[in-house]
């Protein structure tokens, strides 16, 4: 059999693990998943390189033989666990009811700290996060796509009644020490073997710890937890090929001090994505107008002629 992974972002040549974890988390989740499974015949495919409207289906999608779609990073999971040959054959019933809690812990409450650092801290979401996302899509797309999900996202966390800065953090504080107490000195989270909560739980650590946001509260807060650290480490190397450097954080160490140092900065983020949108509208308007004069003076032509 052949199998196709089709994730979000850009293919690369580079060794740096940066164009991959720029990608979003599910994406991560799958190539983790497909890469402990040790599938062969596996290519990629990024969105960037393809017409996504031909998978109207949430990314990642694995195709199988060209054939057989399958959408999601839970989906593509489910499809190898349910032959009875998957990563999770070899836990307990104890470890596999343990797996279902810090599933939903990851993926839904860690999760949402994750997005509200993405997206609602304006210096991140201007530097970086709109700027991901705009880089994995083609035109008109990648204009849309950003602000969309920025929409989708607030009210999503507004859902949750995650709007509190202070808040969100002290909880993603919680959640990384439950994990990290667990996780102790094992390989992987239950033990010396991989299982599918190792492919969750990297990815969205790799995801919170990685990335250089202006504003990195989530990669202080991993730091703390030195296991945590080694394990995103030691994964990223292994299913990447190159692992993310350490930041020194020692100066930044309250969040006082690191909104200081940001606000100290000589662009403000807000000013920033205003001119983004005008620079953006005034480049569509400048291209209705040529598109117009184009149509013009082809209705002119075909007139005369």
């Amino acid at each position: 059999m052949s199998y196709t992974l089709i994730c979000h972002g850009k293919s690369t040549t580079e060794s740096s693990v940066t164009p991959l974890v720029n990608c979003d988390t599910a994406s991560l989740v799958a190539r983790s998943y497909l890469h402990f499974y040790q599938l062969r015949n596996l290519q990629y495919l990024y969105s960037s390189e393809i017409n996504i409207s031909q998978f109207p289906e949430n990314l990642p999608v694995l195709l199988i033989d060209n054939t057989e779609k399958i959408s999601g990073y839970n989906n593509i999971i489910l499809h190898f666990e349910q032959t009875g040959k998957g990563l999770d054959s070899f836990l307990s019933e104890k470890d596999k009811s343990d797996l279902v809690a810090y599933k939903s812990l990851v993926e839904d409450k860690l999760y949402l700290c994750q997005l509200f650092n993405q997206w609602m801290e304006t210096a991140n979401r201007v530097k970086f996060t709109s700027y991901s996302v705009f880089r994995s899509h083609r035109f008109p797309s990648s204009w849309i796509v950003p602000r969309q999900v920025k929409n989708e996202v607030m009210d999503l966390l507004k859902r949750n009644n995650l709007v509190d800065g202070d808040e969100v953090y002290h909880r993603a504080q919680e959640y990384y020490a439950i994990l990290s107490s667990r996780l102790g000195s094992n390989p992987y989270f239950f033990g010396k073997q991989p299982s599918s909560f190792d492919a969750i739980l990297f990815s969205h650590l790799i995801s919170q710890y990685y990335p250089a946001f202006p504003f990195p509260m989530l990669h202080m807060l991993i730091a703390k937890h030195d296991n945590l650290v080694h394990y995103c480490q030691r994964l990223s190397l292994l299913i990447l090929g190159s692992k993310p450097p350490l930041i020194d954080t020692s100066n930044l160490s309250q969040k006082s001090q690191l909104k200081k140092d940001t606000s100290t900065k000589p662009s403000n983020p807000e000013d920033e994505e205003k001119k983004i949108h005008l620079r953006n509208s005034l480049l569509v308007g400048a291209l209705s107008l040529v598109l117009f004069l184009v149509t013009q003076n082809v209705f002119v032509r075909d007139y005369l002629l």
